[in-house]
């Protein structure tokens, strides 16, 4: 990737307590968003933390180990499957994994590694599982934006010109046969409000898409709506339990 980033590793209470004990672990992209409001990007967190304790104590699953890369400026081209996102891949592959597995007490494999993100994110943890399901085996996409397209890039760029073609790119994709990667978990939930509202629509063709890919709806993947939620931090936090229990809990 052309820019560094900041990487935030959180570990289960009891780390240093038990050496014996070896952890799952979720990649998660916008990892300044994860932890702490004071440096999130809108003043509010996903209190990952909080939620993945809440799930443990409750015995829905065991804790995992967190990492969250912080996002660039080049965000949107970084998480996008269409343009550098096969770069980003290799970053965590080739980079950032094997230096948390050498640092960390890890447990590896894909049953056991797992990524999430939201909107572009969510696009971004999306490719990583449909193209890299040997190293990531489930992920948790959340309010993802499967409506991008070249409309959005000319938005990226702001430059004016050519009409800018307003169909998603993934139902280009879908539409030229594209296929997914077997063994993967696939985890999507949408709002209804804000840039959410239209997000029913732009799921439904995934949706169909992968059940024509022998998926079978609530074991290999899920599409939960959450009506009233808009397109945020604050509707992500409230619901990011339930991303937890599907990547940690077996879905």
């Amino acid at each position: 990737l052309s820019e560094d980033r900041n990487i935030v590793i959180w570990l289960p209470p009891g780390y240093d307590d038990n050496p014996d004990q070896r952890y799952r672990v979720i990649y998660m992209s916008d990892g300044e968003n994860l932890f702490d409001p004071r440096i999130a990007s809108w003043g509010v967190d996903w209190g990952i933390d909080e939620a993945m304790m809440r799930g443990a104590n409750a015995g829905q699953f065991e804790p995992a180990i967190v990492v969250g890369a912080w996002s660039s400026s080049r965000r949107g081209y970084e998480y996008s499957p269409w343009h550098d996102a096969p770069q980003y891949a290799r970053f965590l592959v080739d980079e950032l994994l094997p230096r948390i597995n050498k640092g960390f007490r890890t447990l590896t494999g894909p049953e056991n590694t797992s990524v999430m993100g939201s909107s572009m994110g969510g696009l971004l943890s999306y490719y990583l599982v449909k193209n890299h399901a040997d190293t990531f085996g489930a992920c948790g996409c959340v309010s993802t934006h499967f409506a991008f397209s070249d409309e959005n890039i000319q938005e990226f760029r702001r430059k004016d010109g050519a009409e800018p073609d307003p169909t998603p790119f993934i139902v280009k994709d879908i539409k030229a046969g594209t296929s997914i990667s077997p063994g993967g978990r696939f985890y999507f939930d949408y709002g209804t409000e804000t840039l959410d509202a239209t997000y029913e629509i732009d799921h439904a063709p995934v949706r169909d898409w992968l059940l024509d890919q022998g998926l079978v709806e609530g074991r290999d993947f899920l599409m939960r709506k959450y009506d009233g939620a808009d397109h945020s931090e604050r509707a992500w936090r409230a619901r990011v339990g339930d991303q937890l229990e599907w990547l940690l809990g077996g879905g």
